[in-house]
C-alpha cells in the first residue's frame, strides 16, 4: 500500500511556501515605500506598523513550519518528500533573511553618524506656514513687532528640536538675531525655565560671546568667541533671498552670507559650467557649489557625477536616492531629482563634515544640475553638538531648488 504524505510535512510545505511569499511581499513593499518612510509623518509609522506585523507573521510561520517540518520527517509510515522540501525552503529563506539582516545593520551602523538628519519634500501648506513663520520673525528681528514671553515659550517649546522645516527656522533664527531684546528675552526664558539641553546652553554661550566684526573684499563678518574656549563663525542660515544662476536657467533661495571665494567657470559642449561660494572660518565652514551639465544624457550624467567615487571614498555612508516629485518638488521644472547625503570625519583630525547634494535632469533640455552645500565643524565650534539640526537645515533648503520651465 502506497505511503501517504505525512499531514505534518504538509503543513509545514505549506507554511514553508508562505513564508516565501510573505517575504518577498515585504522586501517589495520596504523597496517601494523606503522614500516615503524616510519623509516621516503618519504614512512611516503606519507603514512601520505593517511591516512589525509582517515580520511577526513570517517568525511564527517560519518556527511553525520548522517545527512541523521536522516532525513530519521523524514521522513512520509516512511520506517524508513534503517534509523536506519545506525544511529546505525554509532554511533557504532563514539563510537570505540572516544576510538580509546583516547588511541591514551594517547599513544602520553606517548610518549611524546621520542620526538626527531628516528631510522630507513639504507640501504647500507647510511651505506657506514657513514664509509666514520667517516673515513673523524678521519683523521681531526689526522690532516691528513684539512677542510676550508666553508666546516665545510657546514657540520654543513646539519648535525646539522639531524635526520641521518650521522648527530648524526657528533655531536658525534664534542663532542669527542680532536684536538685543530678542536676545535678553530669549535668555530670560532659558533661565526662568532652567533649561539646559544642548540648544539652549549654545544660545547662552553665543548671546554672552564678546564679538569681532572683520571686513573683507568689502564684506563684514561678525565673530564670536566665548571664553576664548568656543567659536561661532556667523554664518546666516536664516536670512535668504531668490538668486538665479547660469542665465536665470537654475532658481534657489540662497542665504544671506558675505560669501567669498567665488570662482565661476563658463565651458561649452557637456563640460560643466560651476559657480562655489564660501563663507565662515577655521572651526565652521560652508561652502556652496553650483553646476550645470549641458548636451548630456542622463546616463552619462549619473554615471560621472551621482555614481562618482569622490563621495563615496569621503563618506563610509555616503547614498544617493530618487525623490518622488511630490509636495513643493512637484513644481521643481526637472524631469528626475536625486538627493545625496554623506556624513562623517573630515581629511584634518577632529573635524566632522557633511555634503548634501540636489541632483536634478531636464529630459528634454539633456541638461543636468548639481547643487551641493559642504558643512564642516570643528569641536570648538559653539555650534559642534547641535551640526546634525544645522546639516538638516541645509538638506532641506533643497526642496528651494527648480528649474526654470522651458
Amino acid at each position: 500500500m502506497e505511503e501517504k504524505h505525512s499531514r505534518r510535512g504538509v503543513a509545514s510545505f505549506v507554511m514553508a511556501i508562505s513564508v516565501v511569499v510573505f517575504s518577498a511581499a515585504l522586501v517589495a513593499a520596504i523597496t517601494l515605500m523606503r522614500g516615503r518612510i524616510d519623509q516621516g509623518g503618519a504614512f512611516a509609522v503606519a507603514m512601520i506598523r505593517f511591516y512589525g506585523l509582517v515580520g511577526g507573521i513570517i517568525i511564527l510561520l517560519t518556527l511553525g513550519g520548522i517545527g512541523l517540518g521536522i516532525a513530519g520527517v521523524v514521522q513512520r509510515a509516512r511520506r517524508r518528500t513534503l517534509a523536506v522540501a519545506g525544511l529546505c525552503i525554509l532554511a533557504v529563506v532563514v539563510i537570505l533573511q540572516g544576510v538580509l539582516l546583516v547588511s541591514f545593520f551594517r547599513e544602520q551602523r553606517l548610518a549611524a553618524n546621520r542620526e538626527g538628519l531628516f528631510f522630507y519634500s513639504p507640501d504647500q501648506r507647510a511651505v506657506d506656514d514657513y514664509f509666514n513663520l520667517y516673515e513673523f520673525l524678521s519683523q521681531w528681528e526689526g522690532n516691528r513687532r513684539t512677542v510676550p514671553d508666553e508666546r516665545l515659550a510657546q514657540y520654543y517649546r513646539g519648535y525646539r528640536r522639531s524635526n520641521t522645516l518650521q522648527g530648524l527656522l526657528f533655531e536658525s533664527f534664534l542663532r542669527q538675531t542680532r536684536n538685543p531684546q530678542v536676545r535678553k528675552q530669549v535668555l530670560r526664558l532659558i533661565e526662568r525655565s532652567r533649561l539646559d539641553d544642548e540648544f539652549s546652553k549654545s544660545l547662552v554661550r553665543l548671546y554672552s560671546s564678546r564679538e569681532s566684526k572683520t571686513v573683507r573684499e568689502g564684506k563684514e563678518r561678525i565673530t564670536s568667541s566665548y571664553q576664548n574656549r568656543y567659536f561661532d563663525e556667523g554664518i546666516n542660515l536664516f536670512s535668504h533671498g531668490e538668486s538665479r544662476l547660469f542665465g536665470g536657467r537654475l532658481g534657489l533661495l540662497l542665504f544671506d552670507n558675505p560669501w567669498s571665494g567665488i570662482q565661476y567657470t563658463k565651458k561649452g559642449g557637456a563640460d560643466p559650467d560651476d559657480l562655489s561660494l564660501i563663507v565662515g572660518g577655521e572651526t565652521n565652514a560652508l561652502v556652496a557649489m553650483f553646476m550645470r551639465f549641458r548636451n548630456v544624457s542622463f546616463e552619462e550624467f549619473k554615471r560621472t557625477r551621482m555614481e562618482r567615487r569622490h563621495n563615496y571614498n569621503a563618506y563610509g555612508n555616503w547614498r544617493v536616492r530618487p525623490l518622488e516629485k511630490r509636495g513643493i518638488l512637484e513644481r521643481c521644472g526637472a524631469d528626475r531629482v536625486f538627493l545625496g547625503v554623506g556624513t562623517g570625519p573630515d581629511t584634518v583630525q577632529g573635524i566632522e563634515r557633511g555634503t548634501f547634494t540636489l541632483y536634478l535632469y531636464s529630459d528634454g533640455r539633456r541638461e543636468g544640475y548639481e547643487v551641493s552645500y559642504l558643512m564642516n565643524f570643528s569641536p570648538r565650534n559653539n555650534n559642534y553638538a547641535m551640526r546634525y539640526r544645522i546639516w538638516s537645515t541645509l538638506l532641506m533648503q533643497l526642496n528651494f531648488v527648480y528649474l526654470k520651465a522651458d
